[in-house]
């Protein structure tokens, strides 16, 4: 009776040992490691030189390792463990994941040894109240490079073998039947460090934007607006293309094309429900298309975006990621929404209280357009050149499909209800290209880094597919035009010229249908 008592005893005592002591930390020394553990899966009872207790820390108080992309790091790592015999070997193997994020650069292994002096007075201080008793222990330390290559979340795996077996393995090539006897995980967050460029290329983009946004305040004829709002239809085409068909498109393409990753399904739905981008004007402009309807467009869906955005995100996106503070960046719309109004007033106000300017800007306007979209296309390559890597094929699937079925619908929905040519371009393009800084910033804002970095990958990469096709166009139109002498043929129409004919169009459209009817 009395040995069964001493049996259970000593199972119960080894038991408490496996379950309360895995990774024990000294709290007041250094702050948990995030991760899991699997300790001592040999049962030390039966077992000569298991691991009763491992526990690995790193050497500076953090609980995460935080590094740049491209850039290598050295962590200190102290470890600790307790087993029930002295002298026995042990390897403690080093492995980073997933590969493309993160790489252990060296040692990938170390060898570790339990000295002969007994534990008898170690404390686990996260739970006082347990000793080691009767237990050996050892402690070492070990320095640890990583090299990182593309921001991400990544773990460092550490996994303790004994070191017979761990040799018997290599020997004979297989490593699937090692048993572990104690692991740890430690997390990695791989940053992506902000740029001179990056800052430059924003200040070029608003520069360059606020300078056209003032010559299509020269353009624009303020009697076409007018009368446009009087008969809203084509904004009311584009405002439903814009508000209800792009991004329902968008949670389509999300949920089918995305869908095993919700920060990336949920950047390609923010991208869907952003509004008109600025570049919508300057592809109206160089086609040929109603560059008052599409500057007027593109102010309406701006100012309904702060109400229209937040409807989106906070109902069907919530299907998507259950996240309570994502935040809709309503100051960066209202940033928007200035660089398309302000620089408009100050075109129109030179175009009547300086013409002569006002040509010498109309003159120029379709020359810096030109340059402005190749500058854009060379500086946004180089500053989002970290992007790359990570424009798997199925994100540039999803970042082609949403504004080319945005064209393709916005012009057949526009020819449906018997728009003219000009118009249909327009409401094209505008319904199809979308101010997709407005998503970027929002997901920035909402995830933690580098979350936030990695599901602003979608809008990104849709930014980037979205202009190739007009830029096609553009070139094989501007070509044509070029070759063809159609612009000498010809006076280019001014907008109130296109709208005269609209109107003329219309008026004999009555005509016809009052004669049928006769």
């Amino acid at each position: 009776m009395q040995t069964v008592q001493i049996m259970d005893a000593l199972y119960y005592f080894c038991s408490y040992l496996i379950v309360t002591s895995g990774f024990a930390l000294h709290a007041e020394e250094r702050v948990p490691l995030v991760g899991s553990n699997h300790v001592s899966l040999k049962d030390p009872s039966n077992q000569t030189g298991a691991i009763l207790a491992f526990r690995l820390f790193l050497d500076s108080a953090v609980d995460t390792v935080i590094m740049y992309m491209d850039s290598s790091v050295t962590v200190a790592l102290n470890s600790s463990f307790h087993c029930n015999a002295s002298g026995k070997d042990y390897v403690m193997t080093i492995r980073a994941s997933p590969s493309d994020v993160l790489k252990v650069k060296n040692p990938e292994s170390v060898y570790l040894n339990c000295s002969a002096d007994i534990a008898t007075e170690v404390q686990n201080k996260s739970n006082p109240q347990m000793t080691f008793e009767g237990t050996y222990v050892h402690t070492g330390f070990v320095a640890v490079e990583l090299i990182s290559s593309q921001l991400g979340l990544a773990i460092i795996t550490f996994s303790v073998y004994d070191s017979t077996e761990f040799k018997n393995s290599i020997l004979h090539n297989n490593k699937s039947n090692m048993l572990i006897l104690g692991e740890q995980n430690i997390d990695v967050r791989v940053l992506r460090m902000i740029r001179p460029v990056d800052t430059i290329f924003r200040v070029i983009v608003y520069c360059v934007q606020v300078l056209v946004t003032t010559g299509f305040g020269v353009k624009l004829d303020l009697d076409t607006v007018k009368n446009t709002l009087r008969r809203p239809v084509a904004p009311g085409i584009g405002f439903f293309g814009q508000y209800v068909i792009m991004p329902l498109v968008a949670f389509g393409i999300a949920s089918l094309v995305t869908a095993d990753n919700s920060f990336i399904s949920f950047g390609i739905f923010v991208a869907g429900c952003c509004p008109g981008g600025g570049a919508s004007n300057m592809y109206s402009y160089l086609l040929n298309g109603d560059l008052s309807l599409s500057i007027t467009m593109t102010t309406i869906s701006t100012i309904a975006a702060l109400g229209m955005m937040p409807l989106w995100v906070y109902t069907l996106g919530s299907l998507i990621i259950l996240e309570e503070n994502v935040q809709v960046p309503f100051a960066n719309i209202a940033i928007s929404l200035s660089i398309i109004i302000i620089p408009l007033l100050v075109g129109v106000f030179l175009k009547h209280k300086f013409p002569k300017v006002a040509e010498c800007i109309s003159k120029a306007l379709k020359p810096v357009i030109l340059v402005s979209i190749i500058c854009f296309i060379i500086v946004g390559i180089i500053s989002n050149l970290f992007i790359f890597p990570m424009l798997k094929p199925r994100i540039i699937l999803a970042g082609c499909l949403l504004p080319y079925i945005g064209y393709i619908l916005g012009g057949i929905i526009s020819a449906i209800c018997r728009q003219p040519w000009t118009k249909i371009k327009t409401i094209a393009i505008e319904t199809g290209l979308q101010n997709t800084s407005i998503a970027y910033i929002l997901l920035t804002s909402s995830f933690p880094a580098p979350t936030g970095d990695m599901a602003s990958v979608a809008p990104i990469a849709i930014s980037i597919m979205t202009p190739i096709p007009l830029v096609l166009v553009t070139i094989v139109y501007l070509l044509y035009q070029r070759c063809s002498g159609e612009k000498y043929k010809k006076v280019q129409k001014s907008d109130t010229d296109k709208h005269k004919d609209n109107v003329d169009e219309n008026k004999e459209n009555l005509i016809t249908e009052k004669l049928t009817t006769v």
